[in-house]
């Protein structure tokens, strides 16, 4: 052994455990990175000891805090300052802070203690464990100790189960606290659930703390939680001295271990360090360190055999998230848990119910998505490794104004809230069956609620007409089980078609020989999502859970790579059925724009607006559907009458294609904005022009996609009916955006009626094609304004298609002005993408796209001769394809409204139209005066 080395090591040890380290002077402050070399110069910043981040995962576009010490406040807001990073101070006294923590003086309103525990302080390890043997003491028939292993330096692991009624299997639940030393208000939290399950005369309280056999750790990492109250008030790992060094930002920092990376499940995969110095060091192995090996244990010992463990519960601090497992995935890949709809449900109706208490606002959703990466966490593990059903990491107070230094005051709001979570979870945990209660043991809430429910459907049921996917609509604070349940019964016959565990797989065709492969495919009976089957194009197929393994098998025999990209298709569609959490919600009238809405529903909302706002919305009816359904938009005109030269007309269309949801919820946010925005550039588009808007051109195809399936796509004019393979619905409908009567039936259609992309027996065949032609024809024709604009929506693939579809090459000069419809899309389209980083590409389909023909766009630029009009194929890249989530309804109408104000900036800087001289504002002089300079200087 080298003495030396051992000497100094000892002398280290010493040094950082004998000395409680005060943070007198240190500032925290508040950065968030928004480009790479910003991300990096940040971590330099952490390796070079400068500073001290609250959290090892510094992300682009989210927040970090950063402690500072006095000495070294100078070079580091330096340093900000040259990497162009603004910064915000927030706590101007660190230790200030924690004295206030450690010496709470202010008493909440309702200020509760319970023997010797109350919630106005934080209190040390020994207090609550020794509150935890009183508890046993005070009830011996219900308050068990139990010790679940010992930690590094050898304290016990404490905890205790609470069990009112001794029965043989009963359902249990598992609450872990503190995993994170510094995290006090987990402890806090964990022991007023406790206190609540124990005293509490609230029904819902009680039902759940008699009927579960609970087991409850208030602090799984003791070593950790002491040396915060000790010598460390940061403190966040354990206390494990195996892997010391010297460390840039101290040697103690070497000392411990991250209990929640060092689980053994996709461990040191993502999101967790192997530098002893990082506070997400995830340790020399999985499960190195005892604290983890004795919770994976305990949870392996309750589930053996019995399997009867429906809860567990992470709590941690801070950021005021739900997140559900798994941590190491996103997009699709959150389907890798068998029930994340559920969880993801459960979550949803539990932060709204907290939400209710005192207005505190959590995201829901897995760590990737609404947090950052991880690996190797406790719940994650319990999740798969223990097959808990519900699980839950819970991020409480606050947003970071406080951080891991919460306020002894805010511990029992905290609480409260937190509780109402609970008590929502296992209402709808309940609701869909996860576990049972002896009828004999339900309360009468219970059996009242269940009554009323049940009635309630039935009558839903009979009034709606056994249309399933609107029942869940309208019941959105109703169990979904339930309600298929109830539909199953008195609408067998009438069900709405489920795509329950259908799969959509991507798959990139390199050769000939796999373009005829998936070509025949096509005819058995495969739903193709992409309509165009080409070599290098992404190819995306639907699959039944029959289906699937044959989908990968002959993929294979043909050496073509197969990637799966959603896992079950219908978690995706009862997600869009749910209005958004944590969006910044907007409304006008009965409309918002954090869920999607059924065409009866915005047409009321169309109706409404004539009355809000009645010298200036007008309804109209284009035409009727095959199906009777009146076809119906606005005249918007905020100008009516003060347009001496005659009005300036534009164009909107929406929801073509029956499946596209985002597009009617795209034109619904753009009527919006151009009634309410008080926004200089949107009030110009607005009002210079009278906008003739149809949110659902197909109405029939649109309603069926609520009413009988999801997917569909066509209209549904059954006239050119024939059986399909596999499918009887399929022929039913055409594909409007192949009706028109431009280049009709050239490219990219189909004269098979089973195919999705049927253009149908004729050019203009279909009521809905006819109508929106001959209304766009007679606003040009019969004096009612210079048309300039035309856009039409479509989902997905994050594109703006400029007219013709059917040409390549020097072909796309036959659009005269091409070259100018180019340059105004490229401009829109860098401007878009500078609020949320959305790349959308610029071209004519047949080039970027596939060759198309008979759309609806092409005809109004061959045949209407209007000068810019563009196909937008809105949000996103195919992650989620046409069942967009409806969280990114307002993200995607944000970034649109951009690009069209950029390309009405730069379509009148190229002389398509000038403003009537009455409508002339402020900002529109300034272009003006700035560009009769340019000709002033240019002469």
């Amino acid at each position: 052994m080298n003495f030396n080395l051992y000497f100094i090591f000892l002398v280290n040890l010493t040094l950082v455990v004998g000395v409680k380290r005060s943070y007198e002077g240190y500032k925290v402050y508040k950065t968030v990175p928004k480009t790479q070399q910003q991300l990096d110069d940040l971590v330099l910043l952490r390796e070079n000891g400068i500073a001290e981040f609250w959290d090892d995962n510094i992300v682009i576009n989210q927040d970090s805090r950063i402690t500072v010490s006095s000495e070294k406040e100078s070079e580091f807001l330096e340093r900000l300052n040259k990497s162009e990073l603004n910064v915000e101070l927030l706590i101007d006294d660190l230790q200030r802070v924690i004295n206030e923590q450690l010496n709470s003086t202010r008493r909440s309103v309702d200020s509760s203690a319970f023997l010797s525990l109350d919630w106005d302080n934080y209190h040390s390890l020994e207090e609550i464990y020794s509150w935890l043997d009183e508890l046993a003491a005070t009830y011996p028939d219900i308050v068990k100790v139990v010790v679940m292993g010992r930690s590094v330096e050898n304290r016990e692991i404490k905890g205790i189960i609470i069990d009112y009624k001794k029965t043989t299997y009963p359902p249990r639940g598992m609450l872990e606290g503190t995993c994170h030393a510094r995290e006090w208000i987990s402890a806090a939290t964990v022991t007023w659930i406790i206190k609540e399950f124990l005293t509490s005369t609230d029904p819902e309280v009680r039902f759940l703390a008699e009927n579960f056999e609970w087991h409850i750790f208030p602090v799984v990492n003791p070593d950790g939680y002491s040396y915060s109250f000790t010598d460390n008030r940061m403190w966040r790992k354990n206390r494990s001295t195996a892997n010391f060094t010297s460390c840039s930002t101290g040697d103690d920092n070497s000392n411990g271990v991250d209990l929640n990376r060092n689980f053994d499940f996709v461990w040191m995969s993502t999101g967790a360090s192997n530098d002893p110095c990082s506070n997400t060091f995830a340790g020399p192995q999985p499960f190195s360190e005892p604290e983890s090996q004795a919770i994976a244990q305990y949870v392996s010992h309750l589930q053996k055999d019995r399997h009867n463990l429906i809860y567990y519960i992470a709590f941690h601090s801070y950021s005021q998230l739900v997140v559900v497992p798994y941590s190491h995935v996103s997009g699709p890949g959150v389907l890798t848990a068998s029930n994340y709809g559920d969880m993801y449900e459960i979550g949803v109706r539990g932060a709204d119910k907290l939400r209710e208490r005192f207005g505190t606002n959590y995201r829901v959703g897995v760590s990737a998505d609404v947090m950052y990466e991880m690996s190797g966490t406790s719940f994650d593990w319990v999740k798969h490794e223990a097959e808990v059903p519900v699980t839950y990491l819970i991020e409480m107070r606050d947003m970071g104004v406080y951080g891991f230094l919460l306020p002894a005051d805010q511990i029992i709001p905290n609480s409260r809230e937190i509780m109402e979570f609970i008590l929502e979870m296992d209402r709808v945990t309940r609701r869909m069956e996860y576990y049972h209660i002896p009828f004999s043991s339900a309360t009468y809430f219970v059996s009242n609620t269940i009554f009323i429910t049940a009635i309630v459907l039935f009558v839903m049921i009979s009034t709606l007409n056994c249309n399933l996917l609107l029942i869940q609509h309208v019941a959105k604070d109703m169990d979904i089980k339930i309600l298929v349940i109830f539909v199953g019964i008195f609408c067998s016959t009438n069900a709405a078609k489920s795509y329950e565990h259908f799969k959509v797989y991507n798959v990139v065709p390199k050769t000939d020989v796999q373009v005829q492969y998936l070509t025949d495919l096509r005819k058995e009976n495969y739903d193709f999502w992409t309509d165009i089957i080409e070599i290098d194009s992404n190819v995306r197929i639907m699959v039944s859970p029959e289906q699937a393994d044959e989908l990968v098998q002959y993929s294979k025999s043909v050496g073509m790579d197969i990637q799966l990209s959603i896992h079950n298709v219908q978690e995706l569609i009862d997600a869009q059925m749910k209005p958004a959490i944590g969006t910044r919600s907007t409304s006008l009238g009965s409309l918002s724009w954090d869920e999607y809405y059924t065409l009866e529903e915005i047409y009321k909302w169309l109706d409404e607006l004539e009355e809000l706002y009645p010298n200036i919305v007008r309804t109209v009816t284009i035409g009727s559907t095959y199906e009777g359904r009146q076809i119906k938009g606005i005249v918007l005109d905020l100008k009516a009458g003060e347009r001496p030269g005659g009005p300036l007309t534009g164009v909107i269309e929406g929801g073509i294609h029956a499946r596209e949801w985002i597009s009617p919820a795209t034109v619904t946010y753009i009527i919006k904005e151009f009634l309410t925005s008080e926004e200089p550039a949107i009030r110009n588009l607005a009002e210079t022009f009278v906008w003739h808007i149809i949110p659902v051109t197909n109405p029939d195809g649109y309603d069926y996609t609520f009413t009988g399936n999801r997917m569909w796509r066509k209209n549904r004019n059954p006239d050119n009916y024939v059986p399909c393979t596999g499918n009887s619905d399929l022929g039913n409908g055409i594909d409007l955006n192949r009706n028109f009567d431009f280049v009709w039936m050239s490219v990219g259609a189909s004269n098979n009626s089973c195919s999705e992309t049927y253009a149908g027996p004729t050019a203009s065949s279909e009521l809905e094609a006819r109508a929106l032609s001959n209304y766009v024809l007679g606003i040009k024709n019969n004096g009612h304004g210079e048309v300039i604009y035309y856009f039409a929506f479509h989902s997905f693939s994050q594109m703006i298609l400029v007219p013709y579809s059917h040409v390549t090459g020097t072909g796309v000069l036959d659009a005269k002005n091409y070259g100018d419809m180019y340059e105004i899309a490229i401009r829109g389209a860098d401007k878009l993408k500078e609020r949320y980083g959305t790349q959308y590409t610029v071209g004519v389909s047949a080039e970027i796209l596939y060759a198309v023909s008979g759309s609806s766009f092409d005809f109004m630029k061959g045949v209407v001769d209007i000068p810019i009009v563009y196909l937008f194929e809105l949000r996103d890249v195919g992650q989620y394809g046409f069942l967009l989530p409806p969280s990114q309804i307002i993200p995607n109408g944000e970034e649109i409204m951009d690009c069209l104000i950029e390309m009405d900036r730069v379509t009148r800087l190229l002389g398509y139209y000038h403003y009537p001289s009455s409508s002339i504002t402020v900002y529109g002089s300034a272009i003006s005066v700035f560009t009769l300079l340019i000709i002033l200087m240019i002469f």
